[in-house]
């Protein structure tokens, strides 16, 4: 995993994490983080913060030889207005579709469906 950063006035305004294989040389975008909701800062600032600090992540992913960046998921078919706004985001690097499968470990699927009886949206 790799961690990333942008600071405003010494305050961390924005994160992401990374999950990388550097022998396929296959990159995840895994989470995004933001001081949006702040009183005190800007959203566009921040939101403009939190595309600088993709852009860089993915020159210097690139620059160190990294072939597929995975942005997590794209919403196929779908009409909610908030999904093709990411979608739209999405391709806007130039990428393309691809399908893949997920394959999770037994834990990590038992610990989703636990989550799942909690009231977490996620799937499996």
């Amino acid at each position: 995993m790799v961690i990333s950063f942008a600071k405003h006035n010494e305050k961390i305004i924005a994160a992401h994490s990374y999950l990388i294989d550097r022998d396929l040389k296959i990159l995840r975008h895994h989470q995004t983080s933001t001081a949006r909701f702040e009183d005190n800062l800007n959203k566009n600032f921040v939101g403009q913060a939190n595309k600088y600090l993709l852009a860089t992540n993915l020159i210097a992913f690139k620059d160190e030889g990294f072939k597929i960046f995975d942005f997590g998921g794209y919403a196929n078919k779908t009409t909610d207005e908030s999904l093709l706004g990411i979608n739209n985001y999405k391709l806007k690097f130039g990428g393309k579709i691809v399908e893949c499968k997920n394959y999770y470990s037994v834990p990590y699927w038992i610990l989703k469906k636990i989550g799942g009886i909690f009231g977490n949206k996620g799937t499996v």
